[in-house]
């Protein structure tokens, strides 16, 4: 091991550290997920806009399995369902930085079993 790597590896650990209790912190701060009435699988995740019988908007998102259809509902709240869509786009953005800080984390991560996890 040279002196360059001996500086820079405690520099690598403290930093995977700081990452991991900045990671537990965040998903601790989450609540817990309640049980689904459908399950859609984000890899296989599809999403499109389309029309319903009354030619209002839909929003379809569709994995291997499962397709659901998110539309405004019984009633004419045009700025209530904006404000729901909004906050689900927020809520998406956020659910991918979610995925990249794992994704980080587990890059991250020496292997311990071979590269079998």
């Amino acid at each position: 091991m040279t002196s360059n790597e001996l500086h820079v590896r405690p520099i690598f650990n403290v930093a995977r550290r700081l990452l991991v209790r900045s990671t537990l912190f965040q998903v601790a701060s989450v609540p817990v997920a309640p049980q689904p009435d459908a399950d859609l699988d984000v890899r296989t995740l599809r999403s499109w806009l389309a029309v319903d019988d009354d030619g209002d908007p839909v929003l379809v998102v569709k994995d291997d399995d499962t397709t659901v259809v998110i539309d405004v509902g019984a009633g004419d709240s045009w700025a209530c369902a904006i404000r729901a869509a909004e906050h689900l786009s927020d809520m998406a953005l956020a659910y991918a930085s979610q995925l990249r800080s794992c994704m980080a984390l587990q890059a991250a991560r020496p292997e311990k079993d071979g590269g079998q996890s």
